[in-house]
């Protein structure tokens, strides 16, 4: 494991035994993966694709059936149940419902892990309050968790997580919980903690928009395999699976009435989508892009900004050739995927 890495993971496999003891469930299938030194990694999949499995094989409160993980360059296998607790300080956790302790204050919840071990109380004093100005709690510091808002609640969570100055922070669902106003807020505090403190983020959600607005990398697992991975505007730009597509809402929107898969006479028009990328710094013609369809008819269009780059999707329609003309891939362009999508009866 080179020192530019934070995390390895080698042909991980786990599994689980059902109720009957001769029945196992692969909730993990030969994963691999790699995790650079303070990037942000989200971990996207349906419900029960395995990435709460995954996230916790990471600091070993998951076993592992096969395969090896490295943290911090520790294969967390060879390490005995002491050395992991040791390891466990130097990753922080947060999770969906922030676990905080109702009947201690703000305050004491921020300071419990590091009164447990031991450290005097001038250290405290002086660790939880860096962190609770720094997560924005100042003039909480006496309340109890039932008079603080979700948003509140979970960054008590956040410097409970930064107490032992962490190199690592794993999110389980931290904003699926919060309303649309607290998760902005939770994800800029993410943000720059990456930042700031050069923490190694991997977060687990459902959601697209999360691992648009703050990742770096993306891996998309489902049925315990992952089926894509890498840099966040590429993976937006050019989805390979059906899956990736439906996380990313990017299915043709609702022209059902119009689209066909058949040919024929009636048909005036050909469908087809076209994704493409290209860095912001570039010049880019999306008429240089259309040149080939002159004739075209914009059914839908949108354009995301992800990580230094204008991601897009056109939905046209063309009137019908003897054969599709050819889009060649154009120097301004980082990436560009087309697909066709049957025939258009109508256009109104």
């Amino acid at each position: 494991m080179t020192d530019h890495l934070h995390i390895s993971i080698q042909h991980l496999n786990k599994y689980y035994t059902g109720q009957n003891s001769h029945e196992k469930m692969h909730a993990l299938k030969d994963i691999h993966l790699n995790i650079k030194k303070g990037s942000i990694c989200g971990i996207i999949g349906r419900s029960g694709a395995g990435k709460s499995s995954l996230l916790r094989t990471l600091n070993g409160l998951e076993s592992m059936s096969s395969g090896e993980v490295y943290v911090l360059e520790h294969a967390l296998s060879e390490l005995s149940h002491a050395q992991l607790i040791q390891l466990r300080q130097r990753i922080g956790m947060i999770f969906q419902h922030f676990n905080l302790l109702s009947t201690k204050t703000v305050w004491e919840n921020i300071a419990l892990p590091l009164k447990v071990a031991g450290y005097s109380a001038d250290k405290i004093k002086q660790q939880v309050e860096k962190l609770m100005t720094l997560v924005g709690l100042e003039s909480k510091a006496q309340h109890y968790p039932s008079q603080l808002s979700g948003g509140q609640k979970q960054r008590v969570g956040i410097a409970r997580a930064l107490i032992h100055n962490p190199e690592i922070l794993l999110c389980d669902e931290a904003t699926s919980a919060l309303d649309p106003e607290s998760t902005q807020t939770i994800l800029q505090l993410l943000q720059q903690i990456n930042q700031t403190l050069g923490i190694t983020i991997v977060l687990i959600t459902h959601e697209m928009q999360v691992i648009k607005q703050i990742c770096h990398e993306v891996v998309v697992i489902d049925a315990g395999e992952i089926i894509e991975q890498g840099q966040v505007w590429q993976v937006f730009s050019s989805p390979q699976h059906q899956i990736t597509q439906d996380l990313l809402q990017r299915n043709i929107p609702h022209f059902h009435s119009a689209l066909s898969t058949t040919r024929a006479a009636q048909h005036r028009y050909h469908a087809l989508s076209i994704q493409y990328a290209h860095a912001k710094n570039q010049l880019f013609d999306i008429q240089t892009l259309l040149r080939p369809f002159p004739s075209a008819v914009l059914l839908h269009s949108q354009v995301d900004q992800i990580q230094q780059h204008h991601v897009g999707q056109l939905l046209i329609a063309y009137p019908i050739q003897p054969s599709t003309p050819q889009i060649t891939q154009q120097n301004s362009l980082s990436s560009l995927h087309i697909k066709e999508h049957g025939y258009v009866e109508s256009i109104i």
